[in-house]
């Protein structure tokens, strides 16, 4: 966090950030997917496939080379049996021709069946390839990576870049005398750039048709108002299946071309409202359906809408929300975030510093920011893309009937994704990675189970540098799950107090008499 994008997606919609602020964002999406644990399971997916099409590969090179031998063994035999039978039996030798010229071209077709297959598996090979590890050509002396990337299949449309090794900046090698320059630079001798030759020889008629690099020119996508508006909720896909109406289908957003996407989203809470069984909602929490729909409608503002989508959303009772998916109490702590960019004076920070410390002695146990009420959603951005953000998690979470389990457990993505979930009661929230490499959710407040393998850390180790114990027998019943072996522990133990009682008694100073009588049932730790 603290990116630009963040800044500006607090205060402004999505589609009005630039081109490279929609790029930061991006690579934060990235990054996000990079850290998801489905990745490593699209990987080993692709591994698989990788052995299977090798497999294939194989048996279709040894196919190929059977028919080439086969059509270079038939045009042999058939012309020394023409030499051998001479012009006896013209008729059964002219049989004999047509009949070897049908069964060549057969083999012919085949054989060119067997080189078109073996050019898709070895494209596709290429592909999950990449998919699974994309390498780059080599490093330089400085560890400079060098890329090929190809963005189509057209051998012009490509670029040779160097990315550097201290900021990770990227340069485009532009022409053919750039690049002659850059290998007459490198050293054949050199343990990286004597590899880093050899891969730029060897991609060299890859490289050459993309130089001199041309100009790629980026220009933001103009979304039409029909593809921002078309995204339906699981409310108005659930309508359709029971052949009902949702107020959605009854706005026309060509009537509001500025605010369209208010609209959208003011559709959008009718439909989640209209979809939801009557008695999902608590009546002491709100003022009302009729009052509530009064309220949507005649909503101009963005900061109105967030007010209305609150009240839906602590009106909602418990049974009807997916706890896990949704958090309707998140803790909010004001100024999390700190932009890269800002400059603090040396004052401001000691001030700052002071105040922290101060306030850290006062009260060491209470956490930072507060958790908000069912209710409200005050912290979220007055923006038609955060609110809209926000009634999908909702529309996703929603039992809006008992037959239809919600979205975010039908849909096997919503496992894989990271969220603010509830602590459980062991202080931990964790998204628990199986063996076979699936996703188990946290737990809710109200169900017991231990998803950590050490209970939590003590917050007196975290606030004061002085002495602290740790109880071992906490630790005992989390140390044997993890193969932990007491009985050889307790075994060193014993050799060393048998050494101890063999070595010279040395008197300690009278201070430190204090900590002699240990219990074994504790760690004792120093601070520092």
């Amino acid at each position: 966090l603290g990116e630009a994008f963040v800044r500006k997606l607090a205060i402004t919609e999505y589609n009005k950030l630039s081109v490279q602020d929609r790029t930061s964002c991006l690579a934060a999406l990235c990054s996000a997917v990079l850290e998801c644990p489905s990745l490593y399971q699209e990987l080993e997916a692709a591994m698989r496939e990788k052995d299977s099409l090798m497999k294939r590969l194989r048996e279709v090179q040894r196919d190929e080379k059977k028919l080439r031998i086969a059509l270079t063994t038939s045009s042999s035999a058939a012309a020394a049996a023409a030499a051998a039978n001479g012009s006896d039996g013209a008729a059964d030798q002219q049989a004999q021709k047509a009949e070897d010229e049908e069964l060549k071209q057969a083999q012919k077709a085949e054989l060119a069946d067997l080189v078109v297959e073996k050019e898709e598996i070895l494209a596709r090979v290429q592909i999950v390839t990449d998919e699974i590890n994309r390498m780059p050509l080599g490093l330089d002396r400085r560890f400079n990576r060098y890329w090929h990337l190809k963005l189509s299949q057209e051998k012009g449309d490509a670029f040779l870049l160097i990315e550097d090794a201290s900021d990770h900046s990227l340069r485009i090698v532009k022409d053919k005398a750039s690049l002659d320059t850059l290998m007459s630079k490198l050293n054949p001798r050199g343990f990286r750039e004597s590899k880093l030759i050899k891969a730029l020889e060897k991609k060299a008629q890859d490289i050459l048709p993309c130089l001199p690099a041309q100009s790629c020119k980026v220009t933001p996508p103009e979304a039409s108002m029909d593809f921002m508006t078309g995204f339906k909720t699981e409310a108005w896909a659930i309508c359709s299946k029971e052949y009902r109406k949702p107020p959605s289908s009854e706005v026309d957003y060509a009537e509001h071309p500025k605010t369209f996407l208010v609209e959208k989203l003011k559709a959008d809470l009718l439909d989640v409202h209209y979809t939801l069984p009557s008695d999902a909602f608590d009546d002491e929490a709100w003022d009302g359906p009729s009052v509530w729909i009064a309220k949507v409608k005649s909503a101009t503002k963005v900061y109105d809408l967030r007010d209305i989508l609150g009240e839906l959303e602590g009106a909602i009772k418990d049974k009807y929300l997916d706890a896990d998916h949704f958090n309707r109490s998140p803790r909010v702590v004001p100024g999390a975030w700190v932009p890269r960019d800002a400059d603090f004076d040396d004052d401001n920070d000691e001030d700052q510093g002071a105040s922290q410390s101060q306030g850290a002695d006062d009260d060491d146990d209470e956490e930072e920011g507060y958790i908000a009420n069912e209710g409200d959603v005050s912290w979220l951005p007055p923006t038609t893309s955060a609110l809209q953000y926000r009634l999908r998690c909702l529309d996703a979470a929603c039992t809006f009937r008992r037959s239809t389990k919600p979205m975010c457990v039908r849909i096997d993505a919503y496992k894989y994704i990271q969220r603010d979930n509830p602590r459980n009661k062991d202080g931990t929230n964790f998204t628990v990675i199986a063996a076979n490499g699936q996703a188990k959710v946290t737990t809710t407040y109200t169900r017991e189970r231990n998803r950590s393998a050490f209970p939590a850390f003590p917050e007196a180790s975290l606030v004061n540098a002085g002495d602290f114990m740790l109880n071992y027998q906490d630790f005992q019943k989390q140390f044997r799950k993890i193969g932990f072996d007491f009985a050889q522990v307790a075994k060193h133990k014993a050799t060393e107090a048998e050494e101890e009682e063999e070595e010279e008694i040395v008197e300690e100073p009278e201070e430190s008499s204090a900590s002699e009588d240990q219990s074994d049932d504790e760690f004792y730790v120093k601070g520092t």
